[in-house]
């Protein structure tokens, strides 16, 4: 072989050589950004941020609704009943009463479950027509959007050895709006118990310290002026009671004055007040619309004494004080 033929085939090989480099440097460049174009990056790890603060429903106001008896010593498991619960505080306390028909009315304090529910008792020794004590030993109770309220109620009441014992479950109820009132903080239809605490002149059972009477009243406020009627327990009123018209004066949450004065006959052989006059009448009402307050009740009137059967003219005066006085619808 001549040496220009050997020159020759080290050229080609070289070119092939050269033409192979080429051809892979191509490859690698073309896999390279296939490879580049499907890389996706990886997310970034997460973790569980902090538990969310439950936001809870505030309990305030004054809610009237049904509850349904799950166990009784009084009535048929089943049976319905109104009931007011006045409550405020919150967002973790709270306090309020708890009120049954007149059997029971009860204060009650509590605070606030992690689950959302709000959890009460409270008891009471004030004496009432129907006992001397009553309690409420777990009131468990949050709002619903549906039914107003949800929860459960243990309860009862009683006087000396007697004693009733309720459960029931909470059916509904209604927040009352506050706006009922537009004349002041004394308008409206109250009721409740009085206690006498203290008796001078003519005082036979009916008169006696200790003893309960019921009160109602009706009142209209137009500014700081109070105007209405009362009806405080009289006896000797034939009918609808005996209603006093009432007159005062009141200045933010308070009653600063009221007076009152009925006249009417009693028949001859009637006992009873013929004359009954209001004086002295104190009271301050708070935001859950229940009314304390204090008066001298006055009467002339006819008696029936013990040591004697005829009936005695004379004259009382008592001293009286709010058992319980709420307002009404």
């Amino acid at each position: 072989m001549t040496r220009p033929t050997i020159r020759a085939i080290t050229l080609q090989h070289e070119s092939m050589r050269y033409a192979t480099f080429r051809l892979l440097h191509v490859v690698l460049i073309v896999m390279g950004a296939a490879c580049g174009s499907s890389l996706t990056p990886l997310p970034s790890p997460t973790f569980p941020g902090p538990a969310a603060t439950p936001t809870f429903q505030h309990l305030d106001g004054v809610w009237r609704g049904f509850l349904k008896l799950t166990a009784s010593t009084e009535y048929d498991v089943g049976t319905t009943l109104p009931f007011t619960l006045r409550i405020s505080g919150g967002p973790r306390s709270y306090a309020g009463q708890f009120e049954l028909q007149r059997q029971v009315i009860v204060g009650i304090s509590g605070t606030l479950r992690e689950d959302g529910f709000a959890v009460l008792s409270g008891s009471t020794t004030t004496p009432t027509f129907l006992s001397t004590a009553a309690h409420v030993s777990e009131l468990i109770v949050k709002p619903n959007d549906a039914t107003g309220l949800e929860g459960t109620v243990q309860f009862g009441w009683g006087s000396g050895r007697f004693t009733e014992r309720l459960s029931a479950q909470i059916l509904s109820a209604s927040l009352q709006p506050h706006s009922a009132y537009p004349g002041g903080p004394m308008e409206g239809r109250w009721i409740g118990e009085t206690v006498i605490r203290s008796c001078s002149g003519l005082c036979s059972s009916l008169y006696r310290p200790g003893g309960i009477r019921e009160i109602e009243l009706v009142l209209r406020q137009s500014g700081s002026t109070l105007t209405g009627l009362g009806e405080f327990g009289s006896s000797g009123c034939n009918g609808d009671g005996c209603w006093v018209t009432l007159s005062g004066s009141a200045s933010g949450p308070a009653i600063t004055s009221l007076t009152g004065h009925l006249t009417h006959e009693l028949l001859p052989d009637q006992s009873g007040d013929r004359v009954i006059t209001i004086s002295d009448f104190a009271a301050t009402v708070d935001d859950l619309g229940r009314m304390h307050a204090r008066y001298v009740y006055s009467s002339e009137n006819r008696q029936w004494l013990p040591s004697n059967p005829l009936l005695h003219d004379g004259t009382s005066r008592l001293e009286m004080e709010s058992v319980y006085l709420r307002r009404e619808p």
